[in-house]
């Protein structure tokens, strides 16, 4: 079912499967939508409910807010589910893809105590490029950045430079090609990479919180990713957090959401 609340001056899209006790917000991978969620949605059971939000400046979200900051998301969660369920939100489940996971990491890091478990599937933010960090903190860069976003022929020059660098994979060289067909893209493009500056976790203190709350995780690759490969849950699976997070490396690519075959072993995480 999808629905909107409002939220300041903006709009937050989501979608709701099911009507279980289980509250799990949701968050998509970059340039997606809530609709990621629609085929794990699908028989979700009894007692889960998932909602699935339209990230700002995706899908059917109207933002239109100076930044995106961490306290947001608290607050639209509380409006979604009182506006849902008529009753004030106190504990809830994360859920992430890609940048979905990132979001849902950074959120972890500040509201441990507010997360009974995260579910996260090939999550992006286990480390975070310096090349991004710099981006991300320095008001030079990001004017720089911006101005790579309006020249197709410079943005696609400093992805093949950054390519040959190993800087990125093949797969995300291809991600940066195919944003460059207009103006419009561009600067859209830019407005969703910018929006997410906030959102750098700290691993190292994620672990701790983990095994300090005893927060159960189930953590989801693809075998065949190589955005966000299997290698890296060693930066987060250690002797501090091993007997809390759960790790499957399933048959898929990155787009771990948009696999049936992999719906079974997701189900069951949130099912537990």
């Amino acid at each position: 079912m999808r629905q909107s609340i409002k939220y300041k001056n903006s709009t937050i899209a989501f979608q709701r499967f099911g009507n279980g006790e289980k509250t799990v917000f949701c968050f998509h991978g970059f340039s997606l939508s809530s609709e990621e969620y629609a085929g794990l949605g699908k028989n979700i059971g009894e007692s889960v409910s998932l909602f699935a939000l339209d990230f700002p400046l995706h899908g059917e979200t109207v933002w239109k807010e100076n930044e995106l900051l961490v306290e947001d998301f608290i607050q639209i969660f509380q409006s979604i589910y009182l506006q849902s369920t008529g009753i004030k939100l106190d504990k809830f489940w994360l859920m992430g893809h890609s940048l979905g996971g990132r979001i849902c990491l950074t959120i972890y890091q500040n509201y441990s105590d507010r997360v009974e478990r995260m579910i996260l599937c090939a999550p992006d933010g286990l480390v975070i490029p310096i090349w991004y960090k710099m981006i991300f903190n320095f008001s030079a860069l990001q004017g720089l950045f911006w101005l790579l976003c309006k020249s197709s022929k410079a943005m696609s020059l400093l992805g093949k430079i950054v390519y040959k660098l190993k800087l990125i994979n093949k797969s995300a060289y291809n991600l940066i090609q195919s944003s460059l067909g207009s103006k419009e893209l561009a600067d859209l493009l830019f407005k969703r990479v910018m929006s997410t500056k906030k959102f750098q976790p700290n691993i190292a203190t994620i672990k701790e919180k983990i095994a300090t709350s005893k927060t159960k995780v189930y953590l989801f690759f693809g075998y065949y990713d190589s955005i966000i490969p299997k290698k890296l849950s060693k930066l987060i699976i250690d002797n501090q957090t091993k007997n809390f997070i759960y790790l499957e490396i399933l048959q898929s690519g990155h787009m771990i959401l948009d696999n049936e075959n992999t719906f079974p072993y997701i189900r069951k995480s949130l099912q537990s």
